[in-house]
């Protein structure tokens, strides 16, 4: 292994190793979730799926948030809380899904109501 001869160069490679990290575990996440199918990720409350856009808004901080409603699965408990990550994903009807390419927060979350913060229009 190099030594390491400044504090920079040890962030940068830091981040570079981060970087692979995420991208190998964002690539396991969606294989892993392409195998299970919907049906299994609404059971263990990590998926809403159909859901319905509602309202939409620009924060204070002048963030886009939109409002995300459950339609199905009412009884099932979720996994969603403030703060945390969700992606989106489009379904053809094969059970295949089609993420986007980017990620929103949480901002609030309450039964089967949710409002999402999305990073940039």
């Amino acid at each position: 292994m190099a030594e390491i001869t400044s504090p920079l160069v040890d962030l940068l490679h830091q981040y570079k190793l981060l970087q692979k990290e995420y991208e190998f575990e964002k690539n396991s996440f969606y294989q892993q979730t392409q195998q299970e199918g919907i049906s299994k990720r609404i059971r263990e409350g990590v998926c809403w799926y159909p859901v319905a856009v509602g309202k939409n808004y620009y924060n204070s901080l002048n963030q886009l948030v939109i409002e995300i409603k459950r339609d199905e699965a009412v009884e099932t408990d979720h996994q969603f809380d403030h703060g945390r990550p969700v992606c989106f994903f489009a379904n053809d009807g094969t059970d295949k899904s089609r993420y986007f390419k980017f990620s929103a927060t949480i901002g609030y979350v309450k039964e089967d109501l949710m409002m999402v913060i999305l990073p940039h229009t």
